[in-house]
């Protein structure tokens, strides 16, 4: 009798891959209600938003926990908001203030507030609730009130903050079980314990009660480490209390199942061919795919070390060498193929080039390029990564990287790449590999951002060489003080790129050779024999001090910010290091960007002063921003030189408690005259009784018009005004504006008595060229409808080549109460704006009369319509109607 076999499901590429998280019961949370704090440092005022769910987890409530209070007794709160990952608001309850339950009668809800939240005393809390169990991504905050923004706020997702206990950090309790037969008690095991610096078998054996005491007393850095039971069946990853999320993001991602079930699915019969070797990009997905395939299978088919081909591996320890021998060399041997192409996605240029060392962990490196796609706001499928070990074809290595370095696979896909990412392990050995450093050569030579991660302490900590999506700048500085600058700084600001080492010798010749600009007779080894004999030309050493200063100085900026929160850390002594002679001596730099400084109580004069010395002949872009900075003086102000070689400007000296109006027009005595961007902040500080100090007149706004620079192509100013400013200083300002602007900001954040009528005639000098214009002003009168109408008609009339307008205006309060706005965001709401009070006025029988020509019935005045200033208010609207409706016909119609 024949035996039926129960026919079996074709297996992937991979083979089956498990799914451990579910095999294991292995839930995200668990039962131990672990809660998660994030610390915001607040700096003065407030107005941005925050993302939370980099260290917080979804939850039903977030708790608030306010401390200090910069400059006044109360706490002054305008805006909350909540948004979800797709950036939808997300609805909430305040349910409990200082501890106690709101009820509506003896404890009411701070938010949403009636204008705003305003409370005595320095230290508070509030608690929000969802509803449900909600992915919070990110909150809005706006702290109008300089001094009563508070400085500092803690946010935990729970409804408590829980107290600490006396339990040991690790237990028997507090483990993962990733390989073995389900349900073994780890009590029942022995472990192999790597010793301190072992290798190999120099392993020593614990049962699980003495690894629990041994853990108590290393505290592993990450919060978690894995361990190989005795007989190599079983792993178990202990954490630390307060650390499983984070062991399990680390070994799971955020879904694991979907990792599972791509790998799962990648069938022999669904692979491609990618002709173009640049564009074998993988995507986010295959690389937590390739994570999944680890966890799955290391332990369960006892994978080795590729170094000795005896030892065994836990899912950690599994670095590109490895996984290169055990996975990539095999699964791509038939086909000839690459990694990549083993995957159905086909072709993909890639977001981000990886610069990396393969002998660094690959769930490290899986987890740095996770994180870093959602520091930059990419979904798994949008972010794609090109790594050297998954786009070439490793057993035809020859055909896709050449004899020309600079024309390799590597350098192709580079040039399309959105910017370079550069993967350090925890050692930072990265930065002795000469492929790295000749990637590093090529970053700065080019000038192309550079994103530099490192997995450490448990955490993914990024340097972004861009702004980040939805990160002010004091964020990405208070972000970046956590990053392990010391360990970096050892090799970064020492590097040498042409010391670099290769596995293969040849490699090292070529990209010596075509950094010293040798093109002509790559495989010349006269350059090596000169380097490791310390005998450079004088071209030698002027190509590669060139890029070394350069590199050392890229990083020397970045850390500047941090040299200056870090305790007993300064500029010129930055663990060993002095930033600023490093900066200095890089005479290729074109641009310094120091827009992080937000608030910092160490920045005082002797820093600007300091900063402002860094600027050379060669520096044409500059940038600083010193808001809220209230140590600094006028004197900085009054000590300042810029060269005239400087080309865009962008100082942000705002929210000055000390800058007085006098040094302001010092200010405008030094401002170069070959700019073509300038961005001024210059505003006052709003103390405790809302008000702007110190005061700012009309005489400043003339200064600047005097020393308008004639080439300007955009110009931005924020300035409060005194309530004596008339506006005619303001009329002088846009009139001094170069004939080629393009682009005009202006934000004043106080003028208690503004009227519509200086806007209208200050838009009748706009220069036509402009093609964007924001204007945001707070206070003084509501923009009247037929001011606003001058105003408008104005810019319609004169600038025929606008393409974009913002304009807000908010009048102070009313009699009902609240602020009286007047917005308009589109060049189309401009226009229908004039068009309903065209109508309006003509329902209202303003326009009674028929005005010659053929632009409609244009009016008589009416009594009633135009208040107080009928007569003149409303002979400008009549002018500007007929204006407006005969060079645009279509507002009128």
């Amino acid at each position: 009798m024949a035996i039926l076999k129960k026919k079996l499901p074709p297996t992937g590429v991979f083979g089956h891959i498990e799914d451990v998280a579910k095999k294991f019961d292995i839930a995200r949370l668990g039962n131990e209600n672990e809660t998660h704090t994030k610390v915001i440092d607040i700096p003065s005022p407030f107005k941005s938003t925050f993302r939370i769910d980099d260290e917080l987890e979804p939850s039903q409530y977030l708790h608030f926990e306010f401390e200090g209070i910069h400059s006044s007794y109360y706490i002054g709160i305008n805006v909350i908001q909540f948004f979800d990952k797709h950036g939808t608001e997300v609805k909430y309850k305040n349910i409990m203030v200082d501890g106690k339950a709101v009820d509506g009668e003896n404890v009411h809800a701070a938010f949403p507030p009636n204008g705003w939240w305003a409370v005595g005393g320095d230290h508070h809390s509030l608690v929000f609730d969802f509803g449900t169990v909600t992915h919070v991504k990110e909150i809005h905050m706006w702290c109008a009130n300089s001094a009563a923004t508070p400085k500092l706020l803690k946010i935990t997702d729970a409804k408590e903050v829980p107290k600490d206990d006396d339990e040991p950090n690790y237990s028997m309790s507090r483990v993962l079980q990733l390989a073995g037969k389900p349900g073994i008690d780890p009590r029942n095991l022995k472990f192999l314990v790597k010793k301190e610096g072992g290798e190999g078998g120099n392993n020593t054996v614990m049962s699980g009660k003495k690894l629990v005491e041994y853990l108590n007393d290393k505290m592993p850095e990450n919060g978690f480490e894995g361990f190989l039971s005795k007989d190599g069946k079983s792993y178990f990853v202990f954490y630390c209390k307060g650390c499983r999320t984070r062991a399990y993001n680390y070994f799971f991602g955020f879904d694991a199942s979907d990792a599972v079930a791509l790998a799962n699915h990648t069938k022999v019969e669904s692979g491609v061919t990618i002709d173009e070797v640049a564009k074998r990009a993988m995507t986010l997905e295959e690389l937590q795919a390739i994570r999944a395939i680890i966890v799955s299978n290391c332990v369960r088919n006892k994978w080795k070390s590729s170094r000795d081909k005896v030892t065994p591996l836990r899912p950690e320890d599994v670095n590109l060498y490895d996984l290169n021998s055990l996975l990539i060399m095999p699964l791509t041997k038939e086909r000839n193929c690459a990694f990549k192409e083993l995957f159905a996605s086909g072709a993909s240029a890639p977001t981000f080039y990886v610069s990396h060392w393969w002998g660094e962990n690959v769930l490290d490196f899986v987890k740095c390029c996770e994180m870093h796609a959602i520091f930059h706001g990419l979904k798994p499928h949008e972010a794609k990564y090109w790594v050297c070990a998954h786009a070439n074809r490793q057993h035809d290595l020859g055909t896709d990287l050449g004899t020309d370095p600079s024309k390799s696979s590597f350098s192709e896909a580079m040039k399309i790449s959105k910017g370079v990412l550069l993967v350090c392990d925890p050692n930072v050995v990265v930065t002795t590999r000469i492929w790295v450093d000749y990637e590093l050569f090529r970053t700065i030579k080019e000038n192309s951002m550079l994103d530099i991660v490192i997995f450490k302490r448990g955490s993914v900590h990024l340097m972004a060489g861009e702004d980040l999506p939805g990160e002010a700048p004091y964020q990405r500085n208070r972000r970046e003080s956590k990053f392990p600058f010391k360990e970096i700084c050892e090799k970064f600001l020492k590097v040498q790129l042409e010391l670099g080492e290769s596995s293969m010798e040849i490699d090292k010749v070529r990209i010596l050779n075509v950094m010293i600009g040798n093109n002509d007779d790559l495989d010349c080894q006269d350059v090596l024999k000169r380097v490791q004999n310390h005998e450079l030309h004088d071209t030698d050493a002027h190509h590669f001090t060139r890029s070394n200063g350069s590199l050392r100085a890229e990083m020397a900026c970045r850390a500047l910010s941090v040299a200056l929160i870090q305790e007993d850390q300064r500029m010129d002594n930055f663990y060993g290091f002095n930033l600023l002679d490093i900066i200095a001596n890089d005479f290729e730099r074109t641009s310094l960007i120091f827009d992080d400084l937000v608030g910092l109580d160490s920045v005082n004069d002797d820093v600007i002063k300091v900063i402002l010395g860094l600027i050379h002949k060669n520096i044409k872009y500059f940038e600083i921003n010193v808001n809220g900075c209230t140590n600094l003086t006028e004197k900085y102000i009054y000590d300042m030189e810029l060269p005239d070689t400087l080309e865009h400007l962008d100082m942000k000296l705002g929210y000055a408690r000390n800058i007085t109006n006098e040094a302001l027009l010092h200010l405008a005595t030094v401002i170069p005259q070959n700019l073509k961007t300038l961005r001024l902040d210059v505003s006052g500080f709003k103390e405790g009784d809302g008000n702007y100090r110190p005061v700012r007149f009309s005489d400043h706004l003339e200064a600047f018009a005097k020393r308008m620079p004639p080439a300007l192509e955009e110009f931005r100013f924020v300035t409060n005004f005194d309530n004596s400013v008339n506006g005619a200083g303001l009329v002088e300002l846009v009139k001094s504006l170069p004939r080629g602007l393009k682009k005009f900001t202006l934000i004043i954040e106080q003028w208690g008595t503004f009227k519509g009528q200086v806007f209208a005639q200050m838009a009748a000098h706009f220069p036509p060229s402009l093609e964007e214009i924001e204007i945001n002003q707070y206070g003084g009168e509501y923009f009247n409808d037929a001011d606003f109408s001058i105003f408008a008609s104005n810019i319609l009339k004169h600038i025929p080549n606008l393409r974009k307008i913002h304009f807000h205006d908010r009048g102070d309060p009313g009699s009902h109460g609240g602020y009286q706005i007047r917005n308009a965001f589109s060049i189309g709401e401009l226009k229908s704006q004039i068009k309903e009070q065209f109508v309006q006025a003509n329902d209202e029988g303003i326009l009674s009369s028929k005005d010659s020509g053929d632009h409609g019935s244009i009016a008589t005045r009416s009594i009633s319509y135009f208040g107080q200033q009928q007569d003149s208010m409303w002979s400008r609207f009549k002018s500007n109607v007929v204006s407006v409706c005969s060079s645009t016909p279509e507002v009128c119609a």
